[in-house]
């Protein structure tokens, strides 16, 4: 157990460094999913090469994974946009309205119905991003495209919630991975026609940087998750899953030293985030006590 909780622990340490990588690597956001995901997409088939683990699949369950890859990359490039616009910590905090765009996408494609409890802890986050603008109106087209990373993200669970009951991880994570990567080569063209789409060489460090990206945050992140899912519960996985805004706000505060630009009103929001974080914990702590989650989920 403690093996599975440590491998957890870095896994998610290691999604909330991506947005310090985003920072690092000054290359336009399209062109840097590009790389980010040929890379991991090459990566994974050359690992397949060696040790074959992908279940064979039909043409149309290959496109409905990779519909969910492409919302993916587009959550990335979102992602990327936000940390480039604004910083670090404002992509993860905007990442906090993930919650309210599911309980949307669930009501409108499921017709479930939204509990009062979570839409509350939803319209608390949204609160968090709204102190994000005052005194800080010049991160708002980055806390913009925050919001609509969170949106994607969130479009991305509604569309994955049954491949995995239906798919090993293995394949469900390559053809998802393949659709995104399909996705940004075809709109790489459009986009560099209609905008600037600056520098397309990364330099060496930025090499070093989406290796780091792609190996590290993507494929070496997967496989602890994976390796974990096998001794804990799914709802440890979630629960933890909540530390990656903090863990990758507290990376840019020292490595890009963020923090010395933030107001007062910075850190409510940061605190809105971490009290959802918090009454969130409390109430699946009370609903799955532990020993009976581990057995039961």
């Amino acid at each position: 157990m403690r093996t599975a909780l440590i491998q957890l622990h870095i896994a998610i340490f290691l999604w909330g460094a991506t947005a310090v990588l985003g920072k690092l690597i000054l290359l336009n956001p399209v062109v840097l999913v590009w790389y980010r995901l040929v890379l991991t997409v090459v990566s994974l088939y050359i690992m397949h090469l060696a040790k074959p683990q992908l279940q064979r699949v039909t043409l149309q369950q290959a496109v409905s994974m990779g519909k969910a890859g492409a919302m993916q990359a587009i959550h990335w490039v979102f992602f990327f946009a936000s940390v480039h616009y604004g910083n670090a910590a404002v992509a993860l905090v905007c990442l906090s309205s993930t919650s309210l765009f599911t309980l949307l996408f669930q009501l409108l494609l499921y017709k479930q119905a939204i509990a009062a409890y979570s839409l509350l802890l939803s319209l608390v986050s949204i609160i968090g991003i709204a102190l994000l603008f005052i005194g800080n109106i010049q991160l708002g087209i980055g806390i913009f495209y925050g919001i609509l990373s969170a949106a994607f993200v969130a479009s991305v669970a509604v569309l994955n919630k049954q491949q995995l009951t239906l798919h090993p991880p293995a394949t469900v994570t390559f053809y998802t991975l393949l659709g995104g990567l399909v996705c940004i080569s075809v709109l790489l063209p459009f986009y560099t026609f209609f905008f600037a789409s600056g520098r397309w060489i990364p330099t060496p460090p930025e090499w070093f940087w989406l290796l780091v990206l792609s190996w590290l945050c993507t494929i070496v992140t997967w496989r602890l998750s994976m390796q974990a899912l096998q001794v804990v519960s799914a709802y440890t996985q979630n629960l933890l899953l909540n530390l990656e805004p903090l863990y990758g706000i507290a990376l840019a505060a020292f490595f890009l030293q963020e923090h010395t630009s933030y107001n007062s009103y910075f850190y409510l929001g940061i605190a809105c985030t971490v009290l959802v974080v918090a009454l969130q914990t409390l109430r699946l702590t009370r609903i799955y006590p532990q020993k009976k989650t581990e057995h039961k989920q």
